[in-house]
């Protein structure tokens, strides 16, 4: 929730949601739209994509507003849809691009080596293991193993303690290492 948004407030909109007002959905929508653009952008690097899975979430949002009894719990609830936007649209993906099925591409006098194809099978494979993982643990890994920040500057970043991202990281490493195998 973004400094601004006081949980009165929303809930004040939900409830008037729940009623069926339409005006407090777009200002809903205003007010955390860009904390799922965050999420999801942290999980899908394609802006088309994340477009798109931003647009899903709100509409999932606003299909099920009437079933959420708690409207003070409306961050955990939308960021839990959108989780699970995330992880439908992964589901969705090939899992196994093998480098036999793409070197048929690669003539021989193709410019692309076998090395290039083995690496970016390598890339996509990782990249579907951090699809595995949950939101937490795989934003802990890419913080520190692509943006390089130390496990210090990640609690703070993440406002969690140092033994919570010990523990993401530790957890994350061992599901990555099983789903490579």
């Amino acid at each position: 929730m973004s400094p601004g948004n006081s949980v009165e407030h929303t809930v004040q909109l939900i409830e008037e949601m729940q009623n069926g007002s339409s005006p407090s959905f777009a200002e809903l929508y205003r007010l955390y739209y860009p904390l799922v653009n965050r999420v999801i952008s942290r999980k899908c690097s394609n802006a088309c994509d994340v477009d798109d899975l931003i647009q899903e979430t709100f509409i999932q949002v606003f299909m099920k507003i009437a079933t959420l009894h708690k409207p003070a719990s409306f961050v955990p609830w939308l960021l839990a849809i959108t989780d699970n936007k995330i992880k439908n649209y992964y589901r969705g993906q090939p899992k196994n691009l093998h480098l036999e099925n793409m070197t048929q591409y690669a003539s021989s006098s193709s410019i692309v080596s076998l090395q290039h194809l083995q690496a970016a099978d390598d890339v996509r494979q990782i990249h579907y293991a951090l699809q595995t993982l949950k939101l937490a643990d795989s934003n802990t890994l890419i913080d520190f193993y692509w943006r390089g920040l130390s496990i210090r500057d990640i609690a703070k970043e993440q406002a969690a303690p140092l033994s919570t991202i010990r523990r993401r990281l530790f957890v994350a490493r061992q599901r990555i290492a099983r789903y490579l195998r």
